[in-house]
Formats: structure tokens, C-alpha cells, sequence
């Protein structure tokens, strides 16, 4: 093993894997810290972050990282953060989660033992002080699919024409038309 060189403080809360070689840290008092070989860098609370104390960090599935704090369960877009640290963006769109929100407690746990994790079905699990809080994010729900639409025919000028094989077709003016589906 061997330690990692550049991060603003050394009591790390939660480190999680980023993908493409980045790991995102979680620190008592710095923040949050992005890891990559060879290189650190910090994105402080002034940034947007609801709090500088990060205990438990998740990624979902659509590119957000989530993070639980002593004021609440957040979730930032992880393109922002890179933003961020590149120089591009001064402020982050944070969404943080509450009391408020239905949480019984805002504040996170303060424990080694994986105070964020995201279940195999997409789940996001947070440990507050409150007791466990599970988050459903938005790719986890499917949108039901449309009905299909079914025309049985119309009336045109006080008439029934039934729906055939090939469709319909009305010729004029049509100064009424009930279509039923």
C-alpha cells in the first residue's frame, strides 16, 4: 500500500471509486477531495457544498455523486465538480436533503463502516443519526409506457363511418367530425 500525497487533511471519512481512476474522499473539515494518479484536488464548502464534514459518498447511475453531511443527504452532478476543478464553474447546483424532505435526522453517521452505499437494484442507502434513509433517484423509475391508441371509427356530417382494414377516408367539408377511440 501506499499513502496518497496532497490531501488537505488526513481524517478521510468515505472514499469512493469515481470510475476512470478517480476516487472521490469525503473529509472531516477540508471537504471533498478528488483523487487521481499522481494528483489531488479540493472542492471546499464555499463552493456550494452544504458542508465542509462529508461522511458517506455514493455515485448513482446517471452521474451523480452523493454525499451525507451534518446538514443532509446532497447530491451534486459529477461533470459540475469537474467543472469546478477545472476552473470553469465557480458555484455548484447542489440538491440537499433534509428534515424537511423526510428525513428524521439531517445529519449523517459518523462511522468507518459505510455510511453510503448503493444497492444492487439502484437504491441509494444513507446511516444518519436518525437511522437508515433510502433514496430512489430518478433512474430507478421508469415511466409506464402510453396506451396504445385504438380509433374504431367516426361520424362526419351525422353519419357513422366504421374504421376498415385500410383506414378511413372522408372527402369535403367537414363541417362536424366525432371520432371515437
Amino acid at each position: 500500500p501506499k499513502p496518497v500525497d496532497g490531501l488537505p487533511s488526513p481524517r478521510v471519512l468515505s472514499p469512493q471509486a469515481g470510475g476512470a481512476g478517480v476516487v472521490w474522499v469525503g473529509t472531516a473539515g477540508e471537504g471533498l477531495v478528488r483523487v487521481e494518479p499522481g494528483r489531488t484536488a479540493t472542492v471546499a464548502a464555499t463552493a456550494g457544498l452544504p458542508s465542509s464534514h462529508i461522511f458517506g459518498l455514493v455515485t448513482d447511475r446517471v452521474g451523480g455523486l452523493w454525499g451525507s453531511t451534518v446538514s443532509g443527504v446532497f447530491r451534486v452532478g459529477l461533470a459540475e465538480l469537474d467543472e469546478h476543478l477545472a476552473g470553469t464553474r465557480d458555484t455548484l447546483e447542489v440538491t440537499t436533503y433534509g428534515i424537511k424532505d423526510g428525513l428524521a435526522a439531517a445529519e449523517g453517521a459518523r462511522t468507518f463502516a459505510s455510511p453510503a452505499v448503493r444497492g444492487g437494484d439502484g437504491a441509494l442507502i444513507f446511516a444518519t443519526v436518525g437511522g437508515v434513509v433510502l433514496f430512489d433517484p430518478p433512474e430507478r423509475r421508469r415511466p409506464l409506457p402510453a396506451p396504445a391508441i385504438v380509433f374504431e371509427g367516426a361520424h362526419a356530417r351525422g353519419v357513422a363511418h366504421p374504421l376498415g382494414a385500410t383506414g378511413l377516408s372522408l372527402d369535403g367539408p367537414m363541417p362536424s367530425l366525432q371520432v371515437s377511440f
